[in-house]
């Protein structure tokens, strides 16, 4: 009557084998019935069950069996022992039921987790890396295309400073280029006839002045607000030469660091 209502209760569970343990540890019922009557008293895991604990252990095949002429299932078992207590909220513990698993579906389940889950992992890195590909390549585009842009913007400017330099160099008055320190940083071909060459020279000095003109200053101050004016100064210096002061010099043609005022001397 047990056998039959125990073999109904795991059929369809993947369970080998059961066993029923009295408090005397002899199998009192078992699937396997060669082994019923007999005691297991070298099991540790029995007697910790009698202890009161619960637990699962995973057994080869090769390992053995707790019994001398236990029937084999032939494949890795999941082993759980699991104490019978008598009636009561706080019952002795009179048995204990080992239930035998078959391992196999659960190495089955294991390895499908397994393989789905290398074949996620192997998705997203792919996506990621197709997602790296695509950043890289349209940084290259980018870049590409900045750099094209920056070729031309650096072709259009030689060709200013050169066509600049091209009409300063054959204008017959003489064009002298400071900055805001007042040093010389370009003179054209008259200039250069005219005072020879005084490029990084203070301008108000190689004109015999000893401190920059205010007329200078005060244009220099307006550039730095912003402001927009021309001024014209006619001031007899120590070599008899006048001159004409501007306060909108072309410091991209020029290739000047800084904005520089031209000073024409006629």
């Amino acid at each position: 009557m047990i056998d039959q209502i125990l073999r109904r209760a795991i059929y369809g569970l993947d369970i080998g084998k059961v066993k029923i343990f009295n408090a005397d540890q002899r199998i009192v019922y078992s699937t396997d019935l060669s082994i019923v009557g007999k005691r297991d008293r070298e099991n540790q895991e029995l007697q910790a069950v009698f202890q009161g604990k619960i637990f699962s252990k995973l057994q080869t095949e090769e390992e053995g069996w707790d019994i001398a002429g236990e029937e084999h299932l032939g494949a890795d078992i999941i082993e759980t022992y699991i104490p019978i207590r008598s009636p009561g909220e706080r019952g002795t513990i009179i048995g204990a039921f080992e239930i035998y698993q078959d391992a196999r579906p659960l190495y089955a389940e294991q390895r499908e987790s397994l393989y789905r889950l290398l074949i996620a992992t192997g998705f997203i890195l792919l996506l990621l890396f197709a997602v790296q590909l695509f950043i890289v390549r349209r940084a290259d585009q980018v870049i590409a295309t900045q750099g094209i842009a920056l070729t031309k913007a650096e072709e259009a400017l030689r060709s200013e400073q050169e066509k600049t330099a091209w009409i300063l160099d054959n204008m017959t008055e003489a064009v002298i280029v400071e900055n805001a320190n007042h040093e010389i940083e370009y003179m054209n071909r008259a200039a250069m006839q005219m005072l020879g060459n005084r490029i990084g020279n203070q301008c108000y000095k190689v004109l015999n002045f000893d401190e920059p003109c205010s007329c200078c200053t005060g244009l220099w101050e307006a550039i730095e607000r912003g402001e927009t004016e021309r001024t014209a100064f006619s001031t007899v210096n120590k070599v008899g030469r006048y001159g004409e002061l501007h306060n909108q010099p072309d410091r991209v043609a020029l290739g000047s660091e800084q904005l520089c005022p031209l000073l024409q001397l006629p």
